[in-house]
């Protein structure tokens, strides 16, 4: 049988008093109390749960798990904490704190982002690339170069080199900005996995969550790629400095040509609030906002997510995943 091993970190400045507990535990039950700036740790086979009182107030804090790989895991907290971590490979790593936004230092849409929309003249684009699924014209204001200006837009930040200021988009190709953000959308393909990952994603046929017997073979629906393989990926690029492109999925197709309906965003900052997640973004589709964000409850994975959103361009979001992002020199403008 598989031991689950858990690891929980108290970063806050209040003790936590564990009110109850279930479980086969092994080497020791989870610990009476844990006390401000401490970790402790626990074993345990099967399904089992743990709930601790926080501090003097009446918040507490739950955490329950299917299996001892961790199907089906889910928590409630009350709003003003938060629960950071991962869970993968029957190992749980958990960090618990007061809520608190964690950004990218420095990083805003209105000074970081491009001044232009996406869109670009018709008959702008020169290329189309293979996705093996199905071809795509790089350029067309149909298609935009999403991908492109959310790569573009970190490697200006992390170069440290303004962006453009230019408020219309760049008119084709010979224009060396125009080149540069139709080269990065390619890499930002990352052929043939983006394309490859997307399609399995997007299948009708593909879970939303992972209830059921699904949690039991460690499948990834919908819901825990965004709460936690996903987000973990955001988290550490965040929590490194760096912005985190991402791809949303915004359809649920077997046709290859619906890729052209998903969309690239940026994201630089993150903050959770009980069960709750904000992420903070640059929508290329929405020049000039530092309000555009995903709002979703990553409390559980046995049971759909929804997303909310800040821009109504955004809506409709059924999954996200983040993009390999390799760094290239901006171009001299």
């Amino acid at each position: 049988m598989t031991t689950l091993h858990v690891t929980f970190s108290n970063h806050s400045d209040v003790a936590l008093t564990r009110t109850d507990e279930k479980g086969n535990w092994q080497d020791g039950e989870p610990s009476a109390t844990v006390e401000a700036l401490t970790a402790v740790t626990w074993a345990t086979d099967g399904a089992g749960s743990v709930t601790y009182s926080i501090g003097s107030d009446d918040a507490a804090l739950t955490l329950a798990w299917e299996d001892a790989h961790g199907g089906a895991f889910h928590f409630d907290l009350g709003s003003g904490w938060e629960l950071l971590g991962t869970v993968s490979n029957a190992m749980f790593d958990f960090h618990f704190s007061r809520t608190a936004p964690h950004t990218v230092d420095g990083f805003m849409p209105t000074t970081h982002g491009f001044a232009f929309p996406n869109t670009f003249p018709d008959d702008a684009a020169l290329k189309t690339i293979d996705l093996g699924v199905t071809k795509l014209p790089i350029g067309k204001a149909a298609n935009g170069l999403c991908g492109g200006m959310t790569f573009a837009a970190r490697d200006f930040f992390e170069a440290g080199v303004a962006i453009p200021a230019d408020t219309e988009s760049p008119t084709g190709q010979g224009v060396p900005l125009f080149d540069f953000l139709v080269d990065r959308q390619i890499k930002s393909f990352d052929l043939p996995h983006l394309p490859e990952t997307l399609v399995a994603i997007m299948s009708p046929a593909y879970p939303d969550h992972d209830g059921g017997l699904l949690g039991h073979f460690g499948a990834d629906g919908r819901a825990r790629l965004m709460a936690r393989s996903e987000f973990a990926k955001i988290r550490a690029a965040i929590d490194s400095g760096k912005p985190c492109p991402i791809c949303i999925i915004k359809a649920k197709s077997t046709n290859p040509a619906a890729l052209g309906e998903n969309h690239q965003i940026l994201v630089y900052g993150y903050q959770v609030n009980g069960t709750q997640l904000t992420l903070w973004v640059y929508d290329p589709n929405n020049p000039g906002r530092d309000d555009a964000g995903l709002v979703l409850d990553i409390g559980r994975t046995d049971r759909t997510i929804d997303v909310s959103v800040s821009i109504d361009d955004l809506n409709t979001i059924y999954c996200y995943v983040v993009t390999n992002y390799a760094p290239s020199p901006p171009p001299a403008i």
